[in-house]
């Protein structure tokens, strides 16, 4: 019932942006860009909406049929049937092998489920609006490569939490959730030399004025800067972005897209701005805050998971044959019964995101890059098509970015702000 409930408040959300999308006529407060650049926009938001609206009721629809139809106590029997088939070992005595053949038959299900969907974005949308640039084989080969490093990387894992959890007695969401902690940390340097290798290609950025002035930028701030790159992210789309990555107190990459420096046409400046905007966040700790309330959501889901892991009940409403509660399935289950927070969890870290983008925004700034930062959000957001006329309701429930517009006057604020603070100086 909540499952549904929430599905038709999303679903209007939904609606009240697609609305805006049937706006042809620029608005008088969009002062920014041309009426081709926002007809443009609106027709590219307009689409990616009637795909959205596809999947919604696509992933509802799916779920209500896995639980009507047992789908997870049926594939459960199916993993244990073929566990005695490959390896001739009870189901019963082997739960982690069990799990890691369930999770490997979900995956590739799930996979399968998807593709139909991912081709309409990719191939038509994302293609329709001059977007896309991987060719069939590219996404074929980006999806079989994720399948294969999600059930390669995931079953080991799994295992590893399950058998804490089974060797922590009650208080073993402490033990897991700080497990999780050691998790995130490490995965940072398996990402950044073994996955998005296989992905992408990283190259150097080359010696000039762009590169000198990220290292002096860096350095002002000791910024741990550790490399600079360029990732060819134009290989499968024109979309752009720039970010860092890096595990905390350690050095660190700036990663550009190589599509944003074709769009900002080798105005340095304002490439230094978004630069110094992602610094902004490394500066201020909301890459630690973010991973501190990871934490903190890991900590209470794993602690209300521990509430019910040995009720027979969860199991059994959900299809399970009676005595059998496995531990993934009953984290699985347990997931829909914790959904509710999960919502309003989501909700809350968007809050706390749309912030962060702020105070990022007015450290670029104060660093001096306040017309350039504007100027780059405007050239992101007019070559990515955004959304220029976003719901409000739609936008504080989405989006972990606050609208182009507010940024904009929140920049003026802080450069008005800092214009006074150097007078009062003086």
């Amino acid at each position: 019932m909540f499952a549904w409930a929430v599905y038709a408040f999303e679903s209007w959300l939904d609606w009240r942006q697609h609305r805006l999308y049937g706006v042809a006529t620029k608005p008088a407060l969009i002062t920014y860009a041309t009426q081709e650049e926002f007809s443009k926009a609106q027709a590219y938001g307009r689409d990616k909406s009637r795909l959205h609206f596809v999947k919604a009721a696509w992933d509802m629809l799916k779920m209500v049929a896995q639980f009507w139809w047992a789908y997870y106590p049926l594939l459960w029997a199916a993993s244990g049937l073929l566990l005695e088939e490959l390896f001739d070992k009870p189901p019963a005595d082997h739960e982690l092998l069990h799990t890691a053949l369930f999770y490997v038959l979900d995956a590739c299900v799930e996979t399968a489920l998807s593709i139909p969907l991912q081709v309409a974005s990719v191939f038509g949308v994302e293609a329709r609006h001059g977007f896309n640039k991987q060719t069939p084989a590219l996404f074929l080969s980006d999806t079989v490569k994720g399948l294969l490093l999600n059930c390669v990387i995931a079953p080991p894992l799994l295992s590893l939490f399950i058998s804490v959890i089974q060797w922590g007695g009650e208080s073993f969401y402490l033990w897991v959730s700080a497990l999780f902690l050691v998790v995130q940390l490490l995965a940072v340097p398996v990402y950044i030399n073994l996955i998005a290798p296989c992905f992408n290609k990283f190259d150097p950025l080359p010696d000039g004025s762009l590169r000198q002035g990220i290292e002096q930028l860096a350095a002002s701030l000791s910024f741990p800067l550790r490399g600079l790159f360029v990732v060819d992210g134009s290989k499968r789309s024109s979309h752009s972005n720039a970010y860092f990555v890096g595990l905390p107190c350690m050095a660190k990459r700036i990663v550009l897209f190589d599509t944003l420096l074709t769009q900002a046409a080798g105005n340095d400046k304002q490439v230094l701005a978004v630069v110094g905007h992602e610094l902004g966040h490394w500066k201020l700790n909301h890459t630690v805050k973010g991973l501190l309330l990871a934490q903190a959501q890991m900590l209470a889901l794993f602690w209300g998971f521990g509430q019910m892991i040995h009720r027979a009940e969860l199991y059994e409403d959900f299809g399970m044959p009676k005595g059998a509660t496995p531990v993934y399935i009953g984290m699985l289950f347990f997931q829909c019964v914790y959904s509710p927070v999960q919502h309003v969890l989501s909700f809350l870290f968007n809050v706390v995101s749309r912030k962060h983008e702020f105070e990022a925004d007015a450290f670029a700034a104060d660093l001096g890059y306040g017309p350039e930062l504007k100027a780059g959000l405007l050239t992101l957001q007019k070559e990515n098509k955004g959304t220029m006329l976003p719901d409000p309701l739609y936008s504080a429930y989405h989006h972990s970015h606050p609208p182009l517009l507010q940024r904009l006057e929140a920049i003026d604020k802080a450069m008005a702000k800092q214009t006074t603070k150097g007078k009062k100086d003086e």
